[in-house]
């Protein structure tokens, strides 16, 4: 019964889209180290004293590249989540063309319902790793070499699983996106 109120769900999914694509950076410092000491805990990374020193010593020159990499990356998610919506936005009116013309939509339905289940999945994806970002790049690295060493670790960790969904993306883009609607533009151009 939801597809047959298409405009009411758009908007709907449109509003949760852009407010999970919005990031909330209203952190604290307790927060990030509370975060970092759990990942410590959770990868067993507790390092020898050496290490610590030697962690301690060069992590403020790392946090410095860390600070540029997550403006940047805050600067990608923003225009990607723009480009994925506008996709969005143009597989959705060519399903409502398909319907208006009484053409069976079906195979477009699904495709859009996949490729929103991938973008959603992005945002959560990229909340995460900027999230690890921040972070990272708050903490007293030095008074705190473990949890910065966790929490590089973890950033490494969730920018491979971003990596890796948007390539999915691409691909399913380029494929199944690609020979779903040069069928359907077939179909509307007779």
């Amino acid at each position: 019964m939801i597809l047959l109120r298409p405009i009411g769900v758009l908007a709907v999914l449109g509003i949760i889209f852009w407010s999970s694509a919005v990031p909330l950076y209203a952190q604290s410092t307790e927060d990030s180290l509370a975060r970092l000491k759990s990942q410590v805990q959770s990868q067993n990374a507790t390092l020898s004293e050496e290490s610590k020193s030697k962690v301690a010593d060069s992590c403020q020159t790392a946090q410095s590249s860390l600070k540029t990499i997550r403006q940047k990356e805050q600067r990608i998610h923003r225009e990607r989540s723009e480009v994925y919506l506008d996709v969005q936005n143009e597989m959705d009116a060519l399903q409502l063309r398909l319907k208006r013309q009484g053409l069976d939509a079906s195979g477009a339905v699904i495709v859009l319902m996949n490729y929103r289940e991938l973008t959603d999945q992005y945002e959560r994806l990229s909340k995460i790793y900027n999230e690890a970002l921040y972070d990272v790049s708050t903490i007293d690295c030095r008074s705190n070499p473990e949890a910065f060493n966790a929490g590089v670790l973890l950033v490494r960790q969730k920018r491979a699983e971003l990596l890796a969904n948007t390539n999915t993306i691409q691909y399913f883009v380029n494929n199944d996106v690609k020979n779903q609607f040069s069928a359907v533009k077939r179909q509307l151009k007779v």
